[in-house]
């Protein structure tokens, strides 16, 4: 009955269990959810038999995993020559992170943000470290590429404006592979920007 302090909860959670049950096509959710209707909502909704309390457990799961995210991608930035101190500047950002009040506001607001953002800096971290390899080991970078462009669409796919990231993404990518080397290059055309390509012109093509 949408009783919920917060109506993206309730529509979310309503929605995930029509998916669930076949009947969403009546809501005709591709014209009005940020997202790929039948992705989160459905997963809200597992969560949801526990009432909104569980369905706000879910992103209370997403938010921990990404101070932990957001911690690996400050401290990989090599911003210092010192690893203890890139360490403390990793531990700095994933604790304003964590305490900030807009991540919290916005996973209760409009909940589609967190594992949205989530799956954005797990892709962003696993590009970083392909491209931090000097002398990858047999298929190392190439399954970072791979998982890091699945996770970078997982992202696009649960809120679309994700995408506005995606070019900027392929970019530096593409200009930090250029400096390892050709062979380098050749794994981020194959198992990432081909990838990440492709999924999204076949989702577009789709709807």
């Amino acid at each position: 009955n949408y009783n919920s302090p917060f109506l993206d909860e309730a529509q979310y959670i309503v929605l995930g269990q029509k998916v669930l049950e076949g009947h969403w096509q009546e809501s005709a959710p591709f014209s009005w959810v940020g997202g790929l209707p039948l992705l989160y909502p459905p997963l809200v909704a597992i969560f949801g038999i526990f009432g909104v309390l569980g369905a706000r457990f879910l992103n209370v799961i997403f938010g921990t995993v990404s101070v932990y995210l957001l911690y690996e991608f400050a401290k990989n930035l090599k911003l210092s020559h010192n690893e203890k101190t890139n360490e403390t500047i990793g531990l700095i950002a994933s604790l304003l992170l964590g305490i900030l009040s807009i991540p919290l506001y916005l996973s209760r607001l409009a909940i589609y943000d967190v594992p949205s953002f989530t799956f954005f800096l797990g892709g962003l971290v696993l590009l970083q470290q392909s491209l931090l390899l000097k002398q990858p080991l047999v298929w190392q970078r190439e399954n970072r590429f791979f998982f890091s462009s699945v996770l970078f669409l997982l992202s696009f796919l649960t809120k679309y404006t994700a995408f506005i990231f995606l070019p900027f993404i392929l970019l530096w990518a593409l200009y930090t592979s250029r400096k390892l080397g050709k062979v380098a290059v050749k794994h981020y055309l194959q198992y990432f920007a081909g990838i990440l390509i492709a999924g999204t012109i076949l989702y577009f093509g789709w709807h």
